[in-house]
C-alpha cells in the first residue's frame, strides 16, 4: 500500500487535482478491499483503528500536496485566466477531498453504530484544505474585479454582431439575442453563472455564502452605476446609445432572475445540512432584493422616457384634437370621409416620433413603454372628450377617429390594447345611437362588461347636443 501511494508524483503535466485523486482512489481502494476482513476477525473497533491508521497514511501524502498548492496560489498573478484556472482546480479538489471526507465519516459512523457509541470522525488533511479554501473568497472576488474592467473595456456600445465562443443564451439553452443591447451583459453574467456553478462544488456553505454576496456586490456596486452613467434621457430624444444601455439594464435583471433561479435549483441537487442550507438560501435571497433594485431603476427610466414621448404626443396630435369640432353635419361627415380632419395625420406624425423607440429598445422595453403609453393616451383622449359636444355624424366620426387610433397602436405592439381602449369605444357607442332609449338596448346586450358605470354612461349621453337632459335624467340603468 505505502509502495503505491509513494508511487504517486507530480510532473509539470500533473495537475494537483489529478496527484491528490490518485492518492484518494487509492486510499479508498484499499479500505474498501481490506474492509470486510477487517471486520470480521478485529471487529468495529479494529475497523476504527484501521481507518484512522489508513487516513494517518493518506494525510501525510495529501498534506504536502495541499500545502505546496497553498504556496502556489498565494503567488497567482493578476490574470483573470490563470485566476480561473486556478479556482476551477480548487473548487473541484475541494469537491473530491469532500467526497473523501464523506466516505470516511459514512464508515466511521457505521462502526459506532454497532459499538453503540457516539463521535464524529475528521481527516487529517482537512485543516490542510480550510487553508487552502481560505484563499478562494480573495481570489473570486480579484477575478470578478479584472474581469468585469475587461468587459467594460471591451465593450464596444455597438449590437454585438459575433458570437463568442460560450454565450451565456446558448449555456441556458436560448436563442442567441442580446436584445438590442451591447456585450457587456452577456459578458458578466456569463462568468457570474460560471462562478455560481464552480463555487457549489466546493461544498462550502461559508464559501459559497460569501461568493454570492461578492457576485451581489458586483451587480449592486459595479454594474448598476455603470449602467447608470450612460443612460441619458433628454426632454426630447434619446439616443440610440442610451437606448441600448436601457435595454442593458432590462437584460440584467432578466439574467438576474435566472441566475437566482438556477442557484436555486442546482443547490437543491446537492446534499447540504439543514443549517447550511437554509445560510445558503439567505444569502441568495439578495439575488431577488437585488433584481428588484434594478427593476426599480427600469421604471424609473422608462417613466422618463413616457415623458417624454408622452409630451411630444400632446403637442403634435392632441392640440390639434382639442381644436376638433365634432357638432358636425351629414356633408361634413361625408367630405371628412375623404379629407380626414386630424386622426390620420396624428398617426403619420406619431409614427415618426415612435419609429426610433421601436427600432432602439428591445422587445421588453418597447412594450413596456407601449403599455403606459396607450393608457396615458386613452385617459388623456377621454379628458378631451368630456369637454366636448357631439351631434350623430359627431359621434360616428368619433367612433372612426377612435377605432384609427387603436389600429395604430396594434400595429406597434405585440399585445393586445382593446382593454386601454375599452372606455373609449364605449363612449364611441354611446355618441352613435339615434336616441336616448336606444341605450336600454345597448346597455342590456353586455352591461356586465361594460368599463362605464350608469352615472358615467349618463354623462356621456349629454354630450349629445340633440338629447334631451330631461329623458337623460331619467333614464334608469340596472
Amino acid at each position: 500500500y505505502q509502495r503505491r501511494v509513494h508511487g504517486v508524483r507530480k510532473d509539470p503535466d500533473t495537475s494537483y487535482l489529478i496527484v491528490l485523486s490518485q492518492i484518494l482512489d487509492v486510499v479508498a481502494d484499499h479500505f474498501e478491499t481490506h474492509e470486510a476482513h477487517v471486520t470480521q476477525h478485529f471487529g468495529p473497533n479494529g475497523l476504527l483503528l484501521f481507518l484512522t491508521k489508513v487516513d494517518e497514511e493518506a494525510s501525510s501524502r495529501c498534506g504536502p500536496v495541499l500545502d505546496r498548492m497553498l504556496s502556489e496560489v498565494n503567488a497567482t498573478p493578476s490574470d483573470p485566466q490563470v485566476i480561473d484556472a486556478v479556482l476551477e482546480e480548487m473548487a473541484r479538489l475541494s469537491q473530491t477531498c469532500q467526497m473523501y471526507f464523506n466516505f470516511l465519516a459514512e464508515r466511521h459512523a457505521k462502526a459506532q453504530e454497532q459499538l453503540q457509541t457516539t463521535g464524529s470522525f475528521q481527516s487529517g488533511f482537512y485543516v490542510n484544505l480550510q487553508s487552502l479554501l481560505a484563499l478562494y473568497i480573495p481570489l473570486q472576488r480579484n477575478y470578478f474585479s479584472i474581469a468585469f474592467a475587461e468587459a467594460m473595456s471591451l465593450d464596444s456600445g455597438k449590437q454585438t454582431q459575433k458570437k463568442p465562443k460560450v454565450s451565456l443564451a446558448s449555456l441556458l439553452g436560448e436563442e442567441e439575442d442580446l436584445g438590442h443591447g451591447t456585450s457587456l451583459i452577456e459578458d458578466v453574467f456569463y462568468m457570474l453563472r460560471v462562478g455560481c456553478h464552480r463555487v457549489l462544488d466546493c461544498q462550502n456553505a461559508n464559501i459559497i455564502s460569501a461568493v454570492v454576496n461578492i457576485i451581489v456586490d458586483l451587480l449592486r456596486d459595479s454594474l448598476l452605476p455603470e449602467l447608470q452613467k450612460r443612460i441619458r434621457i433628454k426632454q426630447e430624444s434619446m439616443s440610440l446609445r442610451s437606448m441600448q444601455w436601457l435595454n442593458n439594464l432590462e437584460q440584467a435583471i432578466d439574467y438576474i432572475r435566472k441566475l437566482h433561479q438556477e442557484f436555486e435549483a442546482l443547490l437543491q441537487c446537492n446534499s447540504y445540512e439543514a443549517h447550511d442550507l437554509q445560510k445558503i438560501s439567505e444569502v441568495s435571497f439578495e439575488f431577488q432584493v437585488t433584481s428588484n433594485a434594478f427593476s426599480s431603476h427600469l421604471q424609473s427610466y422608462l417613466s422618463r422616457v413616457l415623458q417624454m414621448v408622452q409630451t411630444q404626443f400632446v403637442n403634435k396630435g392632441l392640440a390639434e384634437f382639442e381644436q376638433m369640432s365634432y357638432l358636425i353635419t351629414e356633408a361634413h361627415y361625408i367630405h371628412f370621409e375623404i379629407n380626414d380632419p386630424w386622426a390620420l395625420d396624428t398617426c403619420a406624425v406619431w409614427d415618426t416620433i415612435v419609429r426610433p423607440l421601436k427600432a432602439g429598445l428591445n422587445e421588453a422595453n418597447f412594450e413596456e413603454l407601449l403599455k403606459e403609453l396607450v393608457t396615458a393616451m386613452a385617459q388623456q383622449l377621454e379628458g378631451i372628450l368630456f369637454t366636448k359636444s357631439f351631434t350623430l355624424f359627431g359621434g360616428l366620426q368619433w367612433e372612426k377617429d377612435c377605432r384609427l387610433l387603436q389600429q395604430w397602436f396594434a400595429r406597434l405592439s405585440a399585445t393586445p390594447v382593446r382593454e386601454p381602449f375599452a372606455r373609449l369605444t364605449h363612449i364611441a357607442n354611446i355618441l352613435c345611437l339615434e336616441k336616448v332609449s336606444d341605450i336600454y338596448d345597448l346597455w342590456g346586450a353586455g352591461h356586465h362588461l361594460w368599463r362605464l358605470t350608469a352615472a358615467e354612461v349618463r354623462r356621456v349621453l349629454t354630450l349629445r347636443s340633440e338629447f334631451d337632459k330631461t329623458a337623460i335624467a331619467a333614464i334608469n340603468l340596472k
